[in-house]
C-alpha cells in the first residue's frame, strides 16, 4: 500500500569539483585583494569564485560572475567571457531556469569552440547535460554527456571522464535502462580505482547500491552502501555520507526492518545538518515520517513530515514536495481529520503537476485520495480516482515487464553468441587437425615427386637424341621461313600505305569536329555571359528596392519620432504656457471678484488645483513622448529615469548594464527605449509581477537586452498573444534595426524577452 512514499538520492558528480574545502574560497578572495593585480588574473579569480559558489549560493556566484563578464567584455578576453557565462548557466540550472541556463551554456560552448579549448568545451557539454537532467529531459542529457565523454576520452582527461561516466549511469538509471546504467557505473568505478580517486569512488558506490536495490538485489545493495559509508570520513564529505546513509535506510525500509531504518535515517540527518544540506534534511525528515506511517504511528509521523514540508518551502526544494504533502494527507486521513487530509491531497496534486513528477507519484496521490473519498461518502470521486490509480499502476507494470523482457532478450542473445563462439572454437580445432593431415600428405607427395624426377632424367637422354633430328628439320624450315618473310614485307608495305591514308581521313574528321565543338562552346559561353549579366542587373534592382524600403521604414520611424517631439514641444511650450496664464488669471479673478461670496474662496482654490494638476499631466505626457534624459544623456539614463517613475513598493525594477559606456546612434537608442518602455508597460498591465530585471549587454558586434519578470506568464507558443498592437509594433521596430526578438514564457513561470540588435 505504501511503496512510493520514500525519496531517494542519486549522486551527481560535478565536473572538476569533487569535495572542495572552504579554505579554497578564502585563498581566492585573499588573492583578489593583492595590489597591482593584472586585469586578466582578476577576471580568472572572480570566475573561480563564481564556480565555487555556483551550486550552493547563487547570490555570491553572480556577485563574482557579473563583474568578470563586464571586465572580460571590456578586455575582449574570450575565455573570461566564456567562464562567466558558464557560471551563470550553472546558477540558472540550479534555479530551475532551463531556457536561461541553455542560453548561457551554449554561448560558453561556442566561445570555447572558437578558442579551441577542448577541455573546457567538454566540461560545458557536461553542464548542459546536467541542465537537461534536472528537467527530466533524459534523451538530451544523455546526448550531451556522451559528447563530453568523447572529448575527455580523446584528451585522456580521466578526472572529467569519471564525471561523464557517472552522469551517463544516472541518466540511464532515471530512464529505466538499468543494464546501460550499471555498465557506466562499473566503468566509472574501475576508472576511479585506477586513478586512485578516493572522493569519487564512494559516490559511485552509492549510485550502484541504489541501482541494485531497484533490481531487488538487496545483498549487493547493502554491500555497496556500506563500502561507500566506510570511505566517507572527511569533514568535507558529510553531505555525501548523508546521501549514502539515507539510501541504506531506504533499503532497510523496503525490507521492513523499520528499527534499523530509523537509526540510519537519524544518522543521515546528523550528517546533513553538519554539512548544512537543506535538501538532505528535508528528505530525511520525510522518510522518517514514512517509516512511522508504515508502522501505523500516524501522530508521530506528522511531526517529521511537517518539518520536511517547512524546509522544502523555505529552501524552495520542490523535488519531493508532492510526496511529502500526500504523506501528510495519508496520516490525517487515518487520524480522522478529513478536511486537513483533503487540503494536503489537493496541494500534493498541484505540486506534482507544477513540478512534473513521474506517474508513480500521481498513483500514490490518487490511491490514498480515493480512500479519503470513500471514508467521507464521496463514492463517485473515489471510483474515479481509484480508476486513475489502476490505469497508472497497469501502465507502470507493463513498462516494467517490457523492460524485463528486453533484459531477458539481451541475456538470451548474449548466451546465443557465446554458444556460437564455442562452436567456432570447435570448428577451428577440427581445421587444425585437417591441416596436420594435409602436411603428412604433402610429405608423401614430395617422395613420389623425387621418384618421378629420376624417371624424367632418363627420359631427357632420349629427348636429346630427338633434338638432333629436329635441328635438321629446323634448317629446312628456316629456308622456307625466309621466303615467307620476303612476301610478308611486301604485304606490310601495302598495309602501311593504307594506314597513312586512313590517318589523313581521321585528321580531317577531327578538324571538322573541333570546329563544331568550338562553335557550340562559344555559343554556350556567350549565353552564360548574357544570363549572368541579366541576373546581376536583377540583383542590383532587388538591392535598390530593399534599400528604398529600408529608407522608407527609417523615414517613417524618424517622422514618428519628430512628430512626438513636435507634439511634446507644443504640449510643453504651448498648452503648458496657456495653462499657466489661465492659472494667473484665475488668481486675479479670485482676488478681485470672488471674495464677496462665502464659498468663492473654496471654489477658486479647487479650480486652481485642477489647473495645477492639468499642468503636471501635460508635462508628464510631454516627457513620456520624448524624455529629456534620452536626448541629453542617452539610453541608460533615460531607462533609469523611466524606471524611477514606475518603481513602487509593489513592483521592484532593476537595471544593469555591461559594456555600454558610450552613446549609440540616435535611432537605435530611440527604438530600444520605446521597446523597453512598451515591455515594462505590458508587464504592469498584464503580468501581476513584483520584480522586473532589465539587463543590457553591449560589445563590439551587438547589443543584447533582456527583460525578465516573475509574473503569471503565458503560453509563448500560442500565436494569439502576438496579435496585439504593442507586441507587433515592438517586433517591427527591432526588425527595422535588423535585430531579433525572442519571447520565452509559460503559465506560472514569468516571462523572458531577449532582444538582439547588431551594431556592425
Amino acid at each position: 500500500m505504501l511503496r512510493n512514499i520514500l525519496i531517494i538520492f542519486l549522486v551527481m558528480l560535478s565536473a572538476g569539483v569533487w569535495a572542495q574545502k572552504p579554505t579554497l574560497a578564502d585563498s581566492l578572495r585573499n588573492q583578489l585583494t593583492r595590489p597591482a593585480l593584472p586585469a586578466i588574473k582578476r577576471v580568472d579569480l572572480q570566475n573561480e569564485l563564481g564556480m565555487y559558489y555556483a551550486k550552493t549560493d547563487s547570490l555570491q556566484a553572480m556577485t563574482y560572475a557579473k563583474p568578470a563578464l563586464e571586465a572580460s567584455t571590456r578586455l575582449s578576453y574570450n575565455n573570461g567571457i566564456a567562464n562567466a557565462y558558464r557560471v551563470m548557466g550553472i546558477v540558472a540550472t540550479y534555479k530551475n531556469r532551463l531556457s536561461a541556463a541553455l542560453s548561457y551554456l551554449n554561448k560558453a560552448a561556442q566561445l570555447f569552440q572558437n578558442t579551441k579549448d577542448e577541455s573546457r568545451l567538454g566540461q560545458v557539454y557536461s553542464d548542459i547535460g546536467t541542465a537537461y537532467l534536472t528537467q527530466n529531459q533524459r534523451a538530451d542529457a544523455i546526448a550531451s554527456f556522451e559528447r563530453a565523454a568523447q572529448i575527455h576520452r580523446r584528451l585522456a582527461d580521466n578526472k572529467n571522464l569519471l564525471t561523464d561516466l557517472n552522469q551517463l549511469g544516472a541518466s540511464y538509471f532515471q530512464d529505466g535502462n538499468n543494464t546501460r546504467a550499471i555498465s557506466f557505473y562499473l566503468e566509472a568505478a574501475k576508472l576511479a580505482e585506477r586513478i586512485n580517486d578516493g572522493n569519487a569512488l564512494p559516490l559511485i558506490f552509492t549510485n550502484i547500491g541504489q541501482l541494485m536495490s531497484v533490481e531487488k538485489n538487496y545483498g549487493q545493495s547493502v554491500q555497496y552502501y556500506k563500502k561507500a559509508i566506510s570511505l566517507l570520513k572527511a569533514p568535507n564529505q558529510q553531505r555525501d555520507l548523508g546521501i549514502a546513509t539515507l539510501n541504506l535506510a531506504n533499503l532497510y525500509t523496503e525490507q521492513s526492518n523499520y528499527k534499523q531504518a530509523a537509526v540510519e535515517y537519524n544518522n543521515a540527518l546528523s550528517a546533513f545538518v553538519r554539512s548544512n544540506f537543506s535538501k538532505g534534511i528535508q528528505v530525511a525528515y520525510n522518510n522518517l515520517g514514512s517509516v512511522a506511517l508504515r508502522q501505523n504511528q500516524f501522530e508521530q509521523a506528522i511531526i517529521p513530515l511537517e518539518k520536511s514540508l517547512a524546509i522544502a518551502m523555505e529552501s524552495k526544494n520542490f523535488t519531493g514536495l508532492a510526496l511529502t504533502q500526500q504523506n501528510i494527507g495519508y496520516a490525517y486521513t487515518h487520524m480522522g481529520q478529513y478536511q486537513k487530509a483533503e487540503a494536503q491531497f489537493i496541494a500534493a496534486e498541484k505540486s506534482a503537476l507544477k513540478y512534473k513528477n513521474n506517474a508513480a507519484v500521481f498513483a500514490e496521490i490518487y490511491n490514498h485520495r480515493s480512500q479519503l473519498d470513500s471514508l467521507t461518502g464521496n463514492f463517485k470521486d473515489a471510483f474515479i480516482r481509484r480508476n486513475r490509480y489502476m490505469k497508472i499502476k497497469d501502465s507502470l507494470l507493463n513498462s516494467t515487464l517490457n523492460r524485463q523482457i528486453n533484459e531477458l532478450q539481451i541475456k538470451y542473445e548474449t548466451e546465443k553468441k557465446q554458444k556460437e563462439i564455442q562452436q567456432l572454437n570447435q570448428q577451428n580445432t577440427l581445421q587444425a587437425l585437417n591441416l596436420q593431415n594435409q602436411d603428412v600428405q604433402l610429405y608423401q607427395n614430395k617422395f613420389k615427386l623425387s621418384q618421378q624426377q629420376n624417371e624424367i632424367n632418363s627420359n631427357k637422354l632420349s629427348l636429346a637424341q630427338q633434338q638432333l633430328r629436329l635441328r635438321n628439320n629446323q634448317n629446312l624450315l628456316a629456308q622456307k621461313q625466309f621466303e615467307s618473310s620476303t612476301r610478308g614485307q611486301k604485304i606490310k608495305l601495302l598495309s602501311e600505305q593504307n594506314t597513312v591514308q586512313q590517318l589523313k581521313l581521321n585528321r580531317n574528321t577531327m578538324i571538322i569536329y573541333s570546329i563544331a565543338a568550338m562553335f557550340i562552346l562559344g555559343s554556350i559561353i556567350i549565353y552564360l555571359f548574357y544570363n549572368r549579366s541579366r541576373l546581376k542587373q536583377a540583383a542590383i534592382l532587388q538591392s535598390a528596392v530593399l534599400h528604398q524600403q529600408e529608407l522608407a521604414a527609417k523615414g517613417i520611424i524618424e517622422a514618428e519620432e519628430q512628430e512626438r517631439q513636435r507634439i511634446s514641444a507644443d504640449l510643453h511650450d504651448g498648452l503648458g504656457q496657456l495653462f499657466t496664464a489661465v492659472k494667473m488669471n484665475m488668481e486675479i479673478i479670485a482676488e478681485r471678484y470672488l471674495v464677496k461670496q462665502q464659498d468663492a474662496e473654496v471654489l477658486a482654490e479647487k479650480t486652481l488645483a485642477m489647473v495645477d494638476e492639468s499642468c503636471v499631466e501635460v508635462r508628464s505626457i510631454a516627457h513620456q513622448m520624448m524624455p529629456n534624459a534620452l536626448l541629453r544623456s542617452g539610453l541608460v539614463s533615460a531607462l533609469r529615469d523611466f524606471v524611477n517613475q514606475v518603481h513602487s513598493s509593489r513592483l521592484k525594477i532593476t537595471v544593469e548594464t555591461i559594456g555600454l559606456d558610450g552613446r549609440l546612434e540616435n535611432n537605435i537608442e530611440t527604438v530600444l527605449y520605446r521597446v523597453v518602455q512598451e515591455s515594462v508597460n505590458n508587464v504592469i498591465k498584464h503580468a501581476q509581477a513584483t520584480l522586473i530585471d532589465i539587463l543590457l549587454i553591449c560589445d563590439a558586434n551587438e547589443i543584447t537586452i533582456t527583460i525578465e519578470d516573475n509574473g503569471k506568464g503565458f503560453d509563448s507558443s500560442d500565436l494569439k498573444h502576438f496579435e496585439g498592437i504593442g507586441l507587433r509594433n515592438m517586433i517591427t521596430r527591432i526588425e527595422y534595426l535588423k535585430g531579433t526578438v525572442e519571447i520565452s514564457s509559460a503559465p506560472g513561470k514569468g516571462a523572458l524577452i531577449a532582444i538582439h540588435v547588431p551594431l556592425t
